[in-house]
Formats: structure tokens, sequence, C-alpha cells
């Protein structure tokens, strides 16, 4: 995966810098340089330490204000470098990404490795209790977005849908999928559910299910 990031956010950096014709001297092509292994793990390390401690703005976190400061991230490397590497952050192939009127465009194309990548790691390295659940998650986001909902009971009403599939007593993510109106994709309740247990079919697990609606449309297909 990390050789995946770093080829592909290169990539997306060198498209970039190719569209200036006259690139100033703070610019980004004259400051860019490669991304390297090193450079992607601090990356990814400062990601996951916003995530833990909750900052007003990406600057806070090298701020030297005495109130604010911390020096976690300044150590790891200087904030111009970590704002120019989130900007050209990239999994895939822009050139590969086929127009949205297209009959066989993929809205997840940009994230399809790392929703794949995720999905293989949890299921190689866990295996549920015997109770699994299937439930609705939103990831918040308020940006534009083709395939972004609205749901009124959730902490967080804006964002993406997910569907996942979760071990009861543990909460862990064994299986998701992306809501994203994918055609082709059914987003029936019985189709939803048979696609996220495909993996644990025959293995002797139990599936809890709260809305009766669905469970009545799994044991009775036709109603």
């Amino acid at each position: 995966m990390f050789d995946q990031l770093i080829v592909e956010t290169n990539r997306y950096a060198m498209q970039t810098i190719s569209k200036y014709e006259c690139p100033t001297p703070f610019s980004l092509p004259c400051r860019w340089k490669n991304v390297t292994h090193t450079d992607m793990v601090g990356f990814l390390v400062i990601l996951l330490h916003m995530g833990v401690v909750k900052k007003p703005c990406i600057a806070d976190y090298w701020s030297t204000d005495i109130f604010i400061g911390t020096s976690f991230a300044p150590k790891i490397m200087p904030r111009a470098r970590f704002q120019d590497i989130l900007s050209q952050l990239h999994v895939a192939n822009n050139e590969d990404d086929l127009p949205a009127q297209h009959q066989d465009h993929d809205p997840l194309f940009k994230i399809n490795f790392v929703i794949d990548h995720l999905t293989t790691k949890f299921q190689q390295l866990y295996t549920p209790s015997r109770e699994i659940c299937i439930d609705e998650a939103i990831c918040p986001f308020r940006g534009r977005l083709k395939f972004k909902v609205y749901i009124r009971n959730k902490p967080h009403k804006w964002g993406i849908k997910l569907y996942e599939l979760c071990e009861s007593g543990s909460s862990y993510v064994y299986n998701f999928e992306v809501y994203a109106m994918k055609k082709g994709l059914s987003n029936r309740p019985t189709d939803v559910c048979l696609h996220l247990i495909e993996p644990l079919i025959n293995r002797g697990h139990w599936l809890v299910i709260m809305g009766i609606i669905i469970v009545k449309l799994l044991i009775f297909p036709s109603v």
C-alpha cells in the first residue's frame, strides 16, 4: 500500500506541476521533492495523531503558542512539506479514470485500492465470534459529492454512507461497502446483506438484524 501511495502521489504532483506556465519562487514546482517511504510514513503518522489530538486547524499542529503548541508534528516534518503531500495525495492514476458520463464510470475509482486493501486486511487478521451484525454508518463529510447523504438519526447527519458487517461484541468491522450509487450495484437490503456476509457463509455465524423488514426479505425473498 505504501508503494502505491508513493508512486501515485509523485505521479499526480508531476501532473500538477506540468500545468504551471510561470511558476513563482514559492510555488509547488519550485519546492516539490518526490515523496519517499520515510516521508509517507511520517505523513500518515501525523494524520493518525490529528485524529487523536483535535485542534481547530492544521497550522495549529505546528504552532509555537504556549497554549496550543505541541512538538509531535514538527519533529517529523515541516508544516509546508506536510501540506504539499496532503495537496497531492493520490492512490490511483487520474489518467485511467473514466468520465462521469461513461457507462462504466466508477465514482469510487480514486479510493478503490484503499477500500480493497482495508477489507482484505480486516478479513485476514481477525475472525469474528459467532454473533455478527449489519448496520449503517456515516463518514462525516459536508463537501461536494454526488453520493453524499443525509441521515437524520445519526450524530453526524451529512456524509458518506457505509454498510458495515461487524462483530456484535466488539464492533470490529469485518467487511464494509460504500454507498456510492454505482451502476449495477443493488441497494436493496437483502442484496447488501448477502454481499457483506458472503465471506462468512457456512461458517457457523449468527447474523443479528434489528429491522424486521430485512428479516422478512431474507427469509422470504419473494415477499
